[in-house]
């Protein structure tokens, strides 16, 4: 029976018709050698390429940079056409090199997000296959060993991440090549594989392995043997066979020497022992005349400045004549693939004693499949028949085990790929945890990810100290092991053991630095469908940014559980909790003890008092009544009637609860109320008068988001002037106090007392280091919509943070009398001081004898602009956020008033345009 131990891949019954030219150096029918393009020229080298090769890669014509390096709607495809055009017509095998490289890639898609990123590369595949339909071979992946090419983060954000494997990128870059060329030999090459990064190497060409890529060979690029010695340049050789058990091709070999005795050495020990080795497909130089060569220290090519041949490429002649190089075997006869056959399990890891499956992907080009034989342990499992070719497989010892497939076709030549999978112990309990009793959250059960817990990274980033089996994250807190680092979707499992039937409740001990966090409780049916028991339960941010702050969240089960072991799922709703514990206790009823809650006032606002009050029908008979907020314990009280202040911080949604004990230890039922807590806004000192002077920094309380915002929470001046500015950056300078530090899209706002009606003057006082458009100033309506009073406003040509000047702007309509929202927005870096705020007389009475409609919303739509003696001066076009007096200031020759009309409605207005 012939055996071709192909491992990724396979045959074509021949190469290509019409033969080669016979002065070609290599003879093999199934062995390569080839070179490259020189100076961008197939035949830039002094002479007929295919004269003297049989296969050809482009240096630097074919890589995505080189293509689309002008933008993404330009391609440059002039370079690649004439090497893959060269190659058809002389029945020469041309190789893509390569679809994804950290180094030589179009600079524009640093910019993009990853999404968008994606895109753009399945574009850039899409664009080579529509071109090349045909090829036949590819490097995919290049050069992307950890710290070889700092570019490699852009593919890696955009196409999967690290994930489990640690190269899912690298996995979805395959896919989608042998989406597109089933029939091509898909390649990763990197370089140092031979001495400084060999084990990087074999990791990550291992792990491509055992997660199933279509990875058909593994490519040395093999610039590191020129001063290597022979011994260890043939033990790296067999290390990496051995362990990774796939074709290998020497891709970019060149040793980089100008003493002849030292080149014509490794030429003549490297080459020799490479190509005759039966898992050896192919060699590629790069380049061969001196000066065109990769390799800058000395001369790596075999032709001399002068054209002669060096002793290097004499020998090679000579060899690659021989019997040995003629008749040597290769893993892909006709240097083509006749097979695919990828090993690949449901991950990974698997359970002992449990059933998984194992996809066996198969596909013979000119054959067919006779029958497929599957190893584990080196010992038969299962032989296969017919199509599909999946294993069953359970496992029946512990640790790795190695798995291999052996795909016979029907003339019976075989095709072999290798495997590796983790067995690891089934699910059980990590500890008995009984119910009532404590459960600490680490000790979830043991099992795979995905049966046991489910963890977004894969990943073990915290204490590892605690438990090594598993990638959700510890730390250390709360005086003990916490589980850490949570994020939105995992979850974690626990055994536990509910010792009677009935109603328990449940005290989780958990902290958050990010607002927000949530967690809900779960138990597993007998159909496998989960019940949620508790609803989503929000763990307190005491501080954003701090984790150390644990507090305990108590509730009650809406549910009786029943006796015996049952499975528990935490879920994760919304991460960033730390959790420490829960403990259980089971709750004993009594129907008859009633309370009465009342919280007063019914329309509340933070940092307003809250009057709680409790009543009890039958006082004497209860021992003591718990108060929760938020499902946070506040206070346990003895005596009836209770009354209690409560002062929220925070705006939101508030749950008031309270629970009696009576004499005898039985539990009343829970009695609550739920209120709304909104914040009002609160002038800082008061509502500023107009005309008047606003200090900067006397914006006013509401909060982050409601009167202000700010891109951080840190307070960069911390001058202590306010406890409320949540990251407004306020500092001592220009004599008094100021607003510092700001950020494209920051706002502050100030409530107004106008004093009278009409067109104001804005002088502020400011300092910066940017001539952009900077600020502006808006109204803000009850409704939260934004007016704008003036265009956005420059300071020219004055950069200088330390110096401060005053600026005047006027507003283009008339601020209301009375109480009002001014908003201070800013687009660029400034510091403010102070705005004085003074009526313009002239402008208006001019205001008040026009009629002149400045500042009214609702603008959308075509408006014809006229003269006021009833020119048309043109159309403009605005949308429901733009100032009609912008956009008229866009088309009007001059300032002045204007008649504008909506072609759409017939609506009219009357405009002042300000130049």
């Amino acid at each position: 029976m012939k055996k071709t131990t192909l491992l990724a891949g396979a045959v074509l019954l021949s190469f290509l018709a019409g033969g080669r030219a016979s002065a070609q150096l290599s003879k093999n029918p199934d062995k390569f050698l080839g070179n490259i393009t020189t100076r961008n020229s197939v035949n830039g080298g002094g002479y007929e390429f295919k004269s003297k090769w049989n296969q050809l890669t482009c240096e630097n014509e074919s890589k995505w940079s080189s293509i689309q390096g002008g933008g993404t709607n330009s391609w440059n495809w002039g370079g690649t056409d004439a090497a893959y055009n060269y190659c058809k017509k002389n029945n020469l095998l041309f190789k893509f090199h390569c679809l994804a490289w950290g180094s030589q890639y179009p600079n524009w898609i640093e910019k993009q997000t990853p999404e968008a990123r994606y895109k753009a590369i399945v574009a850039w595949y899409d664009a080579v296959k529509r071109r090349y339909p045909d090829l036949k071979m590819i490097d995919v992946v290049n050069e992307a060993i950890q710290g070889h090419q700092k570019g490699t983060i852009y593919f890696e954000e955009a196409m999967g991440g690290k994930g489990e494997s640690g190269y899912d990128w690298i996995i979805n870059a395959f896919e989608l090549a042998h989406q597109r060329w089933p029939d091509a030999i898909l390649i990763y090459n990197d370089f140092n594989t031979f001495q400084w990064q060999k084990n990087e190497f074999i990791d990550l060409c291992t792990k491509l392995r055992d997660y199933g890529a279509p990875i058909d060979a593994y490519g040395c690029q093999s610039h590191d043997l020129t001063d290597i010695n022979f011994n260890t340049f043939k033990a790296a050789c067999e290390e990496k066979q051995n362990k990774l058990k796939m074709p290998m091709y020497s891709t970019e070999y060149d040793i980089g020497t100008d003493n002849d005795q030292q080149q014509l050495t490794q030429y003549k020990t490297q080459i020799p022992y490479m190509w005759e080795r039966p898992y050896f497909a192919g060699l590629t130089l790069w380049g061969s005349t001196y000066g065109t060569t990769w390799t800058t220290n000395g001369n790596s090519g075999i032709l001399n400045k002068n054209g002669k041949n060096r002793p290097a490429y004499d020998w090679l002649v000579e060899y690659m004549a021989s019997e040995k190089a003629r008749t040597a075997k290769s893993p892909f006869p006709g240097m083509l693939k006749e097979a695919d056959l990828y090993i690949k399990p449901q991950g990974p890891r698997i359970s002992m004693g449990e059933a998984s499956k194992i996809d066996l992907r198969a596909k013979l080009r000119t054959k067919k499949i006779d029958h497929i034989d599957f190893y584990a342990s080196g010992k038969l499992y299962v032989t296969l028949t017919e199509a599909p070719w999946v294993v069953d497989f359970t496992p029946a010892k512990l640790g790795a085990t190695p798995l291999k497939a052996v795909m016979v076709a029907d003339d019976g030549t075989e095709y072999e790929r290798y495997g590796s999978v983790t067995v690891v112990a089934a699910r059980s309990p990590y500890k008995n945890t009984p119910m009532p009793g404590t459960l600490q959250i680490e000790d979830f059960d043991k099992g795979l990810e995905g049966s046991a817990y489910h963890d977004s990274d894969k990943k073990n980033s915290g204490n590892r100290n605690y438990r090594n089996d598993t990638y959700v994250d510890f730390s250390s807190g709360n005086g003990g092991v916490v589980v850490s680092q949570t994020e939105d979707g995992e979850w974690l499992e626990y055994t536990i053991n509910v010792r009677e039937e009935g109603l328990y409740s449940y005290d989780l001990t958990a902290a958050s630095g990010v607002k927000g966090s949530s967690v809900n409780f779960q138990v597993k049916q007998e159909d496998g469908t989960y019940t949620d028991i508790t609803g989503d339960l929000v763990i307190p941010c005491a501080k954003p940014g701090n984790w150390a702050n644990y507090r305990t969240i108590h509730g009650r089960f809406n549910q009786t559980l029943k006796a015996g072991k049952q499975i528990f799922r935490l879920n994760i709703v919304k991460g960033g909790a730390y959790l420490d514990k829960i403990q259980f206790k089971q709750v004993v009823l009594k129907d008859d003890i009633s309370l009465s809650l009342k919280v007063s006032p019914e329309k509340s606002y933070v940092k307003e008092p809250l009057d709680i009050q409790v009543e009890a029908a039958d006082a004497e008979a209860i021992k003591n009544v718990i108060l929760y907020i938020n499902k946070q314990k506040q206070q346990t009280f003895t005596k009836l009637p209770v009354q209690f202040t409560y002062t929220p911080e925070e705006a939101g949604d508030y749950e008031i609860m309270v629970e009696a004990t009576d004499t005898a230890g039985c539990l009343s039922k829970v009695y609550t109320q739920n209120l709304t807590v909104e914040r009002k806004r609160i002038p800082f000192k008061g509502a500023i008068v107009v005309p008047g002077t606003i200090e900067a920094e006397n914006f006013d309380m509401m909060g982050e988001g409601y009167s202000f915002h700010d891109s951080d929470d840190i307070d960069e001046g911390k001058t202590s002037y306010r406890s409320d500015n949540e990251g407004v950056d306020i500092k001592q300078a220009n004599d008094g106090y100021v607003i510092f530090n700001t950020q494209n899209g920051e706002w502050l706002d100030y409530t107004l007392d106008v004093q009278e009606a009409g067109i104001y003057d804005f002088a502020i006082t400011l300092s910066t280091n940017t001539d952009k458009g900077i600020y502006q100033f808006v109204l803000v309506g009850e409704d939260g919509k934004e007016t704008a009073l003036m265009q956005r406003r420059t300071v020219a040509a004055y950069k200088n943070f330390d110096a401060y000047k005053t600026v005047k702007t006027t507003t283009m309509g008339a601020l209301p009398k009375g109480h009002c929202i001014l908003r201070l927005k800013f687009f660029a870096p400034m510091n403010v001081d102070k705005m004085v705020l003074s009526l313009n007389e002239e402008k208006t009475k001019q205001w008040i004898e026009t009629g002149i409609e400045g500042l009214k919303q609702n603008t959308a739509g075509t408006w014809n602009v006229y003269t006021t003696a009833g020119s048309l001066l043109g159309q403009i076009h605005a949308s429901d956020t733009d100032l009609l007096e912008d956009k008229a200031a866009e088309l009007t020759p001059q300032g002045g008033v204007y008649l504008l009309m909506n072609i759409e409605t017939n609506e009219t207005r009357k405009i002042q345009v300000v130049k």
